[in-house]
């Protein structure tokens, strides 16, 4: 299970890059829409390197725990709204489905105690 966590924890942190990466191919300027897609993008690295924190760890600090239960919701409920926005287009956004899988299992991990 240790192994489905850290796949989890990467899956979070090589999507924030990505999204990173791409914000000025896809906003020419820098614009709002363009800073909030930066961000979300910032928003997942820093839910990744908190989850391979609290993997290196072992989950044993309750502080860490809640921290990683918090943006990992947060995650899944950023995933769930853009699912909802591409519905229509779900096959044609893989990320979206990706990311709700990757949060919600992040969600399981963080709670489970070891």
């Amino acid at each position: 299970m240790k192994r489905l966590d850290q796949v989890f924890a990467w899956i979070l942190f090589l999507l924030g890059i990505i999204h990173c990466a791409l914000t000025p191919f896809i906003y020419h300027q820098l614009t709002l829409p363009a800073v909030w897609s930066f961000g979300t993008g910032a928003a997942l690295i820093v839910t990744g390197l908190l989850n391979f924190v609290r993997i290196r760890q072992g989950g044993n600090l309750p502080l860490l725990r809640g921290a990683c239960i918090a943006a990992n919701s947060l995650m899944f409920v950023v995933a769930a709204g853009a699912a909802w926005n591409v519905r229509s287009t779900l096959l044609s956004n893989p990320q979206v489905p990706i990311l709700l899988i990757a949060s919600f299992g992040e969600i399981l991990f963080s709670a489970r105690r070891t």
